[in-house]
């Protein structure tokens, strides 16, 4: 009986130990591996034609899935499209799509669904603000702006796996946007169904990524479960990923003290007690901030007050006392780090494009101005904000600046960022603190911002040589030519001023130990979870 009793307790330990292994992510027999994110604000849409910011990008990122995406070190890997070939003249392409891609119901992914997705982001009823990524293809332009047809739109579907597109020119960094959201597949079966509810709740999202959506707390949190339908599903190492929406800065990070979140920013304030902790990752985003001027205003409609509001603005003083370690000063629109001509860099060949702090120049632009548009009162403007680390900070400092340089009355109005958006999209604003990041790694995700019409133009600034400027870099095959032009159209930036620039960002990371293979990027959200493993 003894030895019947130590057999079985023998064999209970060797049961328990070999379920208790957790290393390299894998999980207890029963448990869940789930790691719980912080990105801040609500996504303005989820609608991946629709998406245009940060927290939405992020998200759509896990629920779908491109012909492409970006590997740990950058670089374009196969993603739904196992391979392709592009023509020896660069316009035409051939993508073959896996044939075990499915959507998270199990319905096989097409080439269909991409060429639905896309001609939805080109129809002018969608509002795509990304539409205009779609142009290179040829036809794509023409649609999207009400001047062709839909059939007429060079993408085309000879069967279920196989994608053929026709370019207007050689685009070679192509490739890495088809990582991006608006490019990304719908199944239109499932899009009529819902119908106007598409991507508005849990149970209208349907995607063909690594993740699910299980459930949406609208201004809370989304919960995403790995998605069982998925054809690489074994090499997605968590189970569940936690999306949290927190603006306050300190209660997001005794969020982080008390394990509810795994990965959280640090405010500038903040990174001065955990500058030398292990745990914290800093890196240069390629992201910008800049003040954006609604030349509709009667104000700032007037160029002389556009510069005379740039340079009150101290830019070295403005990232050494404000949050500092969290930016650095920017004169110019493209930050380093993006190719200029014959190799080179972009922002260093261009040089500063925006004046630095000049109070006497920017007090006598100012009251030339003012005469300019007939402002005898006290001149006052509102400055908008969204919810965000170090906003507030920063538009208190822009606040001062201009009332004791200028002596003009700023008022801060802050929102979250889904009611900032709607107001700059309607127009409802004077100026506002802005915030960009690359799609691509080329200037061209920059410059191509302030085309007339432009679906993130929303500063109602035109100027036709500019856009000359742009046709040219878009279409041009010679490097040096694209680079030139894009250059010069940066020039006009800093001489017309419908933006200011103030910082080139650092995001300052606090990510748990226990994770593993986390990826920052420099393209379009900063957060790369695909290759995620908890030990």
């Amino acid at each position: 009986m003894k030895k019947i009793f130590l057999t079985m307790l023998l064999l209970l330990i060797f049961i328990v130990s070999c379920g208790s292994k957790n290393a390299e992510g894998t999980k207890k027999s029963g448990d869940i591996i789930k790691i719980a994110v912080n990105l801040q604000s609500e996504p303005k849409s989820l609608d991946p034609q629709l998406a245009s910011d940060a927290s939405g990008i992020t998200i759509d990122s896990l629920i779908y899935e491109g012909l492409t995406r970006l590997d740990q070190e950058g670089k374009v890997v196969p993603a739904a499209a196992e391979s392709w070939e592009i023509s020896e003249d660069g316009l035409k392409w051939v993508f073959h799509l896996r044939k075990d891609m499915k959507w998270a119901n199990g319905d096989p992914v097409t080439a269909k669904d991409f060429a639905f997705g896309w001609l939805r982001a080109l129809d002018p009823q969608t509002a795509s603000e990304y539409a205009y990524e779609l142009y290179y293809i040829k036809g794509a332009k023409e649609y999207n702006e009400g001047k062709g047809k839909r059939e007429d739109v060079a993408i085309k579907t000879p069967d279920d796996n196989t994608l053929e597109i026709e370019l207007n020119q050689p685009t070679p960094y192509l490739l890495s946007l088809f990582s991006f959201p608006t490019y990304y597949p719908v199944n239109e079966k499932f899009y009529n169904e819902a119908g106007k509810d598409f991507s508005l709740s849990a149970d209208k999202i349907m995607g063909n990524g690594p993740y699910a959506v299980k459930k949406w707390t609208p201004e809370t949190s989304i919960l995403l479960a790995k998605n069982e339908n998925y054809w690489n599903k074994d090499n997605i190492h968590l189970d569940e990923l936690e999306i949290k929406m927190i603006s306050d800065q300190l209660a997001a990070l005794n969020a982080f003290k008390n394990g509810e979140l795994d990965i959280t920013e640090l405010s500038g304030e903040q990174l001065i007690e955990y500058r030398d902790d292990k745990r914290l990752y800093s890196y240069n985003k390629g992201s910008i901030k800049f003040l954006k001027f609604n030349v509709k205003n009667k104000l700032l409609a007037n160029q002389k007050i556009r510069e005379a509001v740039s340079m009150a603005i101290d830019r070295d003083e403005m990232t050494e006392n404000v949050s500092k370690g969290s930016f650095m000063p920017a004169y110019g629109f493209v930050p380093e780090g993006y190719g200029g001509s014959a190799g080179g860099d972009f922002r260093k060949e261009n040089g500063d494009i925006f004046e630095k702090y000049n109070p006497e120049k920017a007090k006598q632009l100012f009251q030339e101005g003012l005469k300019e548009v007939g402002e005898t009162g006290t001149p006052t403007l509102t400055l908008m904000i969204y919810e965000a680390p170090d906003n507030q900070k920063l538009a208190e400092y822009i606040q001062e600046k201009l009332r004791t340089v200028l002596g003009l009355d700023v008022k801060i109005e802050t929102n979250t960022f889904k009611i900032f958006s709607q107001n700059e999209t309607q127009g409802n604003y004077d100026m506002d603190l802005s915030q960009w990041g690359p799609d691509y790694l080329d200037p061209m995700t920059y410059m191509d911002m302030w085309v007339t019409n432009g679906g993130n133009n929303k500063t109602n600034w035109t100027n036709p040589e500019y856009d000359r400027l742009m046709d040219t870099a878009k279409n041009s095959v010679d490097n040096s030519v694209r680079m030139k032009s894009m250059m010069e159209a940066e020039k006009i930036l800093g001489k017309e001023l419908p933006i200011a620039m103030l910082t080139y960002n650092i995001k300052n990371m606090l990510v748990n130990e226990r994770i593993k293979d986390m990826n920052f990027t420099k393209i379009a959200s900063g957060y790369d979870f695909y290759y995620v493993r908890v030990e």
